[in-house]
């Protein structure tokens, strides 16, 4: 099964978040060290904007309510209140939009 950049790039993140030794991360994972190593070396090599890419990912906290109450999205200093969750297409164009902002 051919695995993709991003399935490589999740598992890169993890190793540097929580501080694991690749290649006990690998056998822990049933994943190839070989592969491990390789993609890590290629995804560091990339330009940051082509990494960032990958896994640009935005948070949204849904919380349940008793009463209709307005869906709100925060980016950096701007907040945005909706009467409805957003579609998903809407929340990937914000987020590339408003990619490095503050």
């Amino acid at each position: 099964m051919a695995r993709d950049a991003k399935f490589w790039q999740g598992h890169v993140a993890e190793i540097e978040r929580n501080g694991w030794v690749a290649s006990e991360y690998a056998r822990h994972h049933g994943l190839s060290v070989t592969a491990l190593y390789y993609w890590r070396a290629k995804l560091k090599a990339m330009p940051a904007s082509a990494s960032a890419a990958v896994t640009k990912f935005m948070t949204l906290d849904v919380m349940p309510a008793m009463a209709p109450a307005p869906c709100v999205v925060s980016v950096g200093a701007v907040r945005i209140e909706t009467h409805c969750l957003p579609a998903p297409e809407w929340l990937a164009a914000l987020a590339v939009a408003t990619q490095g902002a503050r």
